[in-house]
């Protein structure tokens, strides 16, 4: 694997696998997906075969179910900011996590094109964590740079070095990202226990990032290891919202205790 790095503006990261240039991490091929993932912790794998009826029935699902607990929100008098139930998880001004349990999202999360390249990484054995969206709405915050979850053996990683992943997440794309919308900005590499230095400096923003502006609805899935740094950049966008399905993967063996509640929105 070569890359090519200028560090002079962050777009302008090139990868090459097996010959083939992958600017900004962007490939068709899942082998070489799973190679880059597990590089550079993160790729985007382009289905040129995606379908646009298939997006719009999630994309309606989605929004429909943001609205209902967002009512339920307002009824109940809480403040959205800071929340975090089942149902329901608020980390920042303006961005909602919405777990889905319902048996069309789970479906298309054991089915996706994307799983060749998720289990070349993880193994045959791995198994579908959780399932959801993520939607910013217009106006949405910048988030603080960020892991979804840590090295197995944080204290140790001297010692240790860089593991395997565990742990993958693949966003499905519910409209054509765009810098307006604020899509998710990624600062390849930082997933390495070996790279703890360049972590550190992208948790300051200090880091060459991607961000995959370019992904179409539902052609594209943005597949990434639990512990590369990455933030949602600002929508800036007036009137649309940026949403997106999320699929994590896992070993049989690990089991998210952090990101999420057990408590429900509707518990009395």
């Amino acid at each position: 694997l070569k890359s090519r790095t200028n560090c002079s503006t962050k777009k302008s990261i090139v990868f090459e696998e097996d010959g083939i240039s992958a600017p900004s991490l962007t490939v068709q091929n899942s082998i070489i997906a799973a190679r880059l993932v597990q590089k550079h912790g993160v790729v985007m794998l382009r289905n040129c075969e995606g379908s646009s009826d298939i997006g719009s029935k999630h994309l309606v699902l989605v929004m429909t179910r943001l609205a209902t607990l967002l009512e339920e929100i307002a009824r109940q008098n809480l403040k959205a900011e800071g929340l975090k139930t089942r149902e329901i998880v608020c980390r920042n001004t303006g961005r909602f996590d919405i777990i889905f349990e319902d048996e069309d999202i789970e479906v298309l999360g054991r089915c996706g094109f994307w799983l060749k390249t998720v289990r070349n990484v993880l193994g045959p054995n791995c198994y579908l964590l959780k399932r959801g969206a993520l939607i910013a709405l217009p106006g949405a915050h910048l988030q603080s740079a960020h892991s979804d979850g840590k090295h197995l053996f944080d204290d140790d990683m001297n010692v240790i070095g860089h593991l395997p992943a565990h742990c993958l997440t693949v966003f499905v794309p519910l409209c054509d990202l765009s810098t307006e919308l604020g899509p998710t900005e990624f600062y390849p590499d930082t997933h390495s226990g070996n790279n703890s230095q360049l972590a550190s400096d992208a948790m300051r923003g200090r880091a060459p990032a991607v961000t995959f502006a370019h992904a179409k609805a539902f052609q594209d899935a943005i597949i990434f290891d639990y512990r590369i740094v990455h933030r949602g950049l600002a929508n800036t966008n007036r009137s649309e919202s940026r949403p997106m399905l999320y699929f994590t993967y896992a070993k049989s063996w690990f089991r998210d205790t952090t990101n999420y509640s057990t408590l429900s929105l509707y518990d009395e």
